[in-house]
């Protein structure tokens, strides 16, 4: 499946690829439209509860060819406020600072870990990339 809409932000995972990857049983969850561009967010977490454990992703999608690259420069101008690191064999650029930020064409998208220590036995590393790559599967 292609996802095409905002309104799909929450097909871009399934619970099943959260387990494979983080072992965790899961429900997506669609989350408020905050922030700066009001873009669409959705949250897998192991619980209905408001402070559960999970994982989310935050799409931006740029209707004008040609301006996701820029874009995506000036958002992690704006987020990434001291240690940043660039991923390679991710997108077209990725990087991590504060969540991981991966671009494909004039399309980029954020997976933050919500409610979980950063040191939990987790790879996080392995875990974004892995996550990265089922939805950049789902993007055009």
């Amino acid at each position: 499946m292609i996802v095409r809409s905002d309104d799909q932000v929450c097909e871009l995972l399934t619970p099943e690829e959260i387990k494979a990857t983080l072992n965790w049983k899961t429900s997506p969850r669609r989350l408020p439209k905050t922030g700066e561009y009001s873009a669409p967010e959705c949250g897998w977490f192991v619980s209905d509860e408001p402070n559960a454990m999970g994982v989310s992703v935050l799409l931006f999608r740029w209707a004008e060819p040609g301006q996701g690259k820029q874009a995506f420069a000036d958002k992690l101008s704006s987020v990434c406020r001291g240690a940043r690191q660039d991923v390679q064999g991710v997108g077209d650029e990725a990087v991590a600072c504060g969540g991981f930020w991966v671009r494909k064409k004039d399309i980029y998208f954020c997976i933050t870990a919500r409610n979980v220590a950063r040191d939990a036995g987790i790879s996080w590393r392995e875990a974004d990339t892995t996550l990265a790559r089922y939805i950049m599967a789902r993007l055009p």
